[in-house]
């Protein structure tokens, strides 16, 4: 360890917990309290007398310094304190992001979408989607994620062409070009879009971070954090990210990202890591998901993909009905 941050992090230390003994000490309301019973007695007593305006006048010059001093020191330390759990929080993510390069790049994770209100009605496709039980597997900027429900599964993703692919079955394909994506699966995906280090590396260098507290129905050893967007970096499409993080072993344990579009909320999407595991490459393509025979249809074949994605989403509204 670098000497010399270790000698600031011991004065950092000592400084913290003086300011906190001093604003234990200081007692802002028995101050005032004690300013006005001077002041009522002294009215009392020297009633006429200038001789005693005068002393009142002093006494009360007297006790509002330090009362002043009080409200200082009291303001310091809570600045301090919120300074210090900031840097405390950047800290733990940027160790969670050092961390990654120590598990496989592959990690897998439970979905939950939590439409914002009125969006079920604005988008339907949106509302049938949140109704299936999704997992995720991602690396880096590719993933793929299954869909199931009852006895119905489909599979979707995007692979190291950035092409987004759906397979409404294991029969069939459809392939879109990053620029030839249609707006309701643009929705859909982007709702599933998820790259742990780039979560992590802009909450600890874009955004403003805060400790809310522990990770609910977790442990003491899981911190929640959120963070928001500085204005010099917005995020069009993000409001918040919230991340719970395992003190010990720096694993995020859940990642929370409150999508916005056009300015309006879309949804809470909740990633709950499952587990890492190394996932073969083809597992991120469109083929390894179909059988052997089965047609893809992509940019070449426009009007029979279109009207097999008009099927596939007829097919999930009717099943969210």
């Amino acid at each position: 360890m670098n000497p010399q941050r270790a000698d600031r992090d011991d004065v950092e230390a000592l400084v913290r917990d003086y300011l906190c003994d001093q604003e234990r000490t200081v007692d802002a309301n028995r101050i005032l309290a004690g300013v006005r019973s001077r002041m009522a007695t002294e009215a009392s007593a020297g009633a006429g007398a200038g001789a005693f305006s005068s002393r009142a006048v002093r006494t009360l010059a007297r006790w509002t310094a330090g009362a002043a001093a009080a409200v200082l020191i009291i303001g310091t330390a809570w600045t301090f304190r919120q300074a210090s759990a900031r840097a405390d929080a950047v800290k733990l993510v940027r160790e969670a992001r050092e961390a990654l390069g120590t598990t496989p790049n592959d990690r897998a994770y439970r979905i939950r979408i939590d439409l914002a209100p009125g969006m079920a009605e604005h988008s339907p496709f949106l509302a049938a989607l949140a109704t299936y039980d999704c997992r995720l597997w991602s690396r880096s900027d590719r993933f793929w994620v299954e869909a199931r429900q009852a006895d119905r599964s489909w599979v979707c993703g995007r692979d190291e062409r950035r092409h987004v692919w759906v397979a409404p079955a294991a029969e069939i394909g459809l392939d879109f070009s990053p620029e030839d994506v249609p707006e309701p699966l643009d929705e859909a995906l982007d709702l599933f879009s998820f790259d742990l280090e780039a979560v992590l590396r802009v909450l600890s260098t874009d955004f403003d971070v805060t400790t809310p507290g522990e990770g609910a129905g977790s442990d003491s050893g899981v911190t929640r954090i959120r963070g928001t967007p500085r204005s010099e970096h917005p995020r069009p499409r993000l409001r918040s990210i919230t991340v719970e993080i395992d003190e010990r072993s720096k694993i995020v344990r859940q990642v929370v990202l409150s999508r916005v579009r056009a300015g309006q909320p879309v949804a809470e999407v909740s990633f709950t890591f499952d587990r890492a595991e190394d996932q073969p490459d083809p597992s991120y393509q469109l083929s390894s998901h179909l059988d052997r025979d089965a047609p893809v249809y992509g940019p070449d074949q426009r009007f029979r993909r279109r009207r097999e994605l008009v099927r596939f989403f007829g097919s999930l509204l009717l099943k969210g009905e």
